[in-house]
């Protein structure tokens, strides 16, 4: 991609002008970009930066300071600064969001926990969707951070939230931010504890779900029958 100057582009196409008029929800990733980076070749150099990475803000978000600069030759220190934090501020925003959403299977629970950012971090976190008996998310709880782990995951942390918000039903979901979601053994041991304790207050656990950084990859421990089995 050549790397053209901002003047250069019709006027009417350029991303200050369009956001004036457009919906934010019709501005491509690009021209979103551009607006954050700013500048005479702002396009350009938005453009270049998600060529470097296959057009994906996730890979964005998860590259260092260092290898944004190194990727990008328009993108300085600075200005890595700026793309990390906004994209930052996306991942909290849409964190903010899901309270109230419907999971109506366990797709559209991947993508919940997709969505609020918990495929991106790396580190291991145990976060859990406390539903109504609609499967509405009541709440959602971060009781963990670190190894998913028998002797350190206590039932009663995790259910502490399902009960003061009154849940009928709970989704536990954690990352594997190694790329490999498959259960280890402490997985499904977690899992069947966690189910026999929310059995006792009454709250269902749906699902188990782990996630990799790559939306398609994840793992349902119920569908597999891992720790469901009883």
């Amino acid at each position: 991609m050549s790397r053209i100057a901002e003047n250069a582009l019709p006027y009417a196409t350029r991303p200050a002008v369009r956001i004036e008029t457009t919906p934010l929800p019709d501005l491509s990733e690009q021209e979103l970009l551009a607006l954050v980076i700013g500048g005479g070749y702002a396009s350009a150099d938005a453009g270049l930066l998600l060529e470097s990475y296959g057009g994906s803000l996730a890979h964005i978000y998860a590259a260092s300071l260092e290898e944004l600069v190194q990727n990008c030759a328009g993108i300085g220190q600075n200005m890595a600064k700026r793309i990390k934090a906004a994209l930052e501020l996306g991942r909290r925003l849409a964190s903010e969001w899901p309270q109230r959403y419907q999971i109506g299977g366990m797709t559209d629970a991947a993508g919940y926990f997709y969505r609020a950012g918990l495929g991106l971090l790396d580190q291991e976190e145990v976060w859990i969707a406390n539903l109504d008996t609609k499967n509405r998310v009541l709440h959602l709880s971060k009781p963990y951070r670190g190894n998913v782990n028998s002797s350190v995951v206590r039932a009663g942390e995790i259910l502490r939230d399902a009960i003061r918000f009154n849940a009928t039903a709970i989704i536990m979901a954690h990352n594997h931010p190694s790329g490999d979601p498959t259960p280890s053994p402490e997985d499904v041991q977690v899992t069947r504890s966690l189910r026999e304790a929310a059995r006792l207050m009454d709250i269902d656990l749906l699902d188990h779900l782990i996630l990799s950084p790559n939306i398609n990859a994840y793992v349902s421990l119920k569908e597999r029958g891992l720790g469901f089995d009883r």
